[in-house]
């Protein structure tokens, strides 16, 4: 999902006239998120208690809901990846890897795929998380019902002073930018979980040309 909001927005097909309460609305993203985002396909009925509940506009106006989503391409695996535990190489300069590529597969619960990502030389990679599972903590009413990290990803580097290994933990927000990577070369592995509902998410990563401020100055110093 791409954009979200549940109310009364403007006139239009599902709102004729206004009464004085044209603007009130919520941005329920996260909430949708929880329905759709991660998957192939999904449904809302509306009215929709997950949404009443934001209370937008005055009991007595029937709010509508507005939403726009965008489909992306997510490599997939096959048993024998799995059985055979062997990487994967990724020729794109730029893609998604989604949280679910582990699912359906009986063979890969708790299998660790080496993703292998190489951009061309010069370039950095960057990798930005879209967590679909933020509106989920939010409304938990233990806080620690959550791991303080609840582990995503791993992204390994080599680098000529030796490894750089991160850990992705999701969390709030919902899109950030986990790793921006110092060569042209990176390992990513999908945390597997059986868990059905498992939070769901997706990994963007970016062949770049310029390299940040900040890394450039730690190798010059370097």
């Amino acid at each position: 999902m791409t954009h979200a909001r549940y109310g009364r927005m403007k006139k239009g097909r599902c709102v004729k006239l206004d009464y004085g309460h044209l603007g009130c609305a919520a941005d329920v993203l996260e909430l949708m998120d929880t329905r759709c985002s991660g998957r192939q396909h999904c449904e809302i009925r509306v009215p929709d208690m997950m949404l009443t509940s934001t209370k937008p506009c005055p009991d007595d106006l029937k709010p509508y809901l507005e939403a726009s989503y965008q489909c992306v391409r997510v490599p997939t695996i096959g048993e024998s990846v799995c059985e055979g535990r062997t990487s994967i190489h990724l020729r794109q300069q730029n893609g998604f890897l989604s949280s679910s590529v582990l699912s359906g597969h009986p063979h890969c619960d708790g299998t660790r795929i080496p993703w292998k990502i190489k951009v061309k030389p010069g370039q950095y990679i960057r990798v930005t998380l879209y967590d679909f599972y933020v509106a989920k903590r939010k409304a938990t009413s233990d806080p620690y019902s959550y791991p303080r990290c609840q582990i995503y990803a791993w992204i390994k580097e080599k680098l000529d002073s030796g490894t750089r290994n991160v850990t992705v933990c999701g969390g709030v927000p919902r899109r950030k930018n986990v790793y921006t990577s110092a060569t042209n070369r990176v390992e990513l592995v999908i945390a597997p979980n059986a868990d059905h509902d498992a939070p769901r998410f997706l990994l963007q990563y970016e062949g770049e040309n310029v390299m940040p401020t900040f890394l450039t100055t730690v190798l010059l110093l370097i």
